[in-house]
């Protein structure tokens, strides 16, 4: 979760690096590689993810940042590499 939280603020600062401004709100995709395993449901891990996105979120609103508007996560069920 603080991995999480903490590359949505880097990418969060990043955009603001960009030409032309910031857009006030961003969207994200996510993976839910490894969960499953490790004693770590897949629900698990998208709990967490989705709850380092919105300490990130309540961190950086408050910065001017752009926050993340939509959060997509991608569960491919039992498939492998």
């Amino acid at each position: 979760m603080a991995t999480v939280r903490q590359a949505v603020m880097a990418w969060s600062r990043r955009l603001t690096e960009r030409p032309g401004g910031a857009p006030a709100i961003f969207e994200l995709a996510s993976t839910l590689i490894g969960s499953g395993g490790m004693g770590i449901t897949p629900g698990q891990a998208a709990r967490l993810i989705a709850q380092g996105v919105h300490d990130a979120n309540a961190r950086i609103g408050r910065s001017g940042w752009p926050v993340v508007g939509h959060l997509h996560l991608v569960e491919l069920y039992l498939d492998r590499a």
